[in-house]
């Protein structure tokens, strides 16, 4: 309709054309952006539910028994067992958590139970032993502690050649801005 006002309007000069090139620009960048995004939720969508229909899909552990497949009058003691494996996935990564207070250990362990291995220490002496030890993947110290503190523990970590690849996190409830 802006189109044939500017053509049937004897005021056509330069300007008239350059303002409608732009308006039909702004117009078309404003459809193929909407088009796009529509297309990407929905490719985004899509990928959703194809993963979750692959996943019923699975066949189940075939040391899994259901309802169906035991016989009428067996005992339960005559099934065979799932390994313990098979029904944890085995957590990869190791953490060794080294802090005094016992309510944020506990809550530390709450957090990272689920994905890592957890080794847990009350002060840096016992941290440092137990990452000579167990050689964990990431460690997780407070810096105030007693018997040996946080820097100290980081310090001798840092020094020994079986723990000094390993990543530290420094923790402290000091309201220090620098320690």
């Amino acid at each position: 309709m802006t189109f044939i006002y500017f053509v049937t309007n004897s005021a056509w000069n330069p300007n008239t054309w350059a303002i409608l090139c732009g308006i039909l620009a702004v117009f078309l960048i404003v459809v193929l952006l909407t088009i796009y995004f529509i297309f990407r939720r929905l490719h985004i969508d899509l990928t959703i539910l194809r993963t979750v229909f692959q996943e019923q899909k699975r066949p189940s552990h075939p040391a899994t028994l259901t309802i169906s497949d035991i016989p009428p009058g067996s005992e339960t003691a005559d099934l065979p067992q799932v390994p313990a494996s098979a029904a944890k996935t085995k957590k990869q990564h190791t953490l060794l958590i080294i802090e005094d207070h016992l309510e944020i250990r506990l809550y530390l362990k709450l957090i990272f139970s689920n994905e890592y291995n957890l080794l847990m220490a009350e002060n840096g002496e016992e941290g440092f032993k137990k990452a000579c030890e167990g050689v964990p993947d990431l460690i997780i110290t407070d810096i105030i502690m007693p018997v040996m503190d946080g820097f100290k523990c980081c310090q001798l970590i840092k020094e020994n050649l079986t723990t000094c690849h390993i990543p530290v996190i420094l923790l402290t409830p000091s309201p220090q801005k620098q320690i």
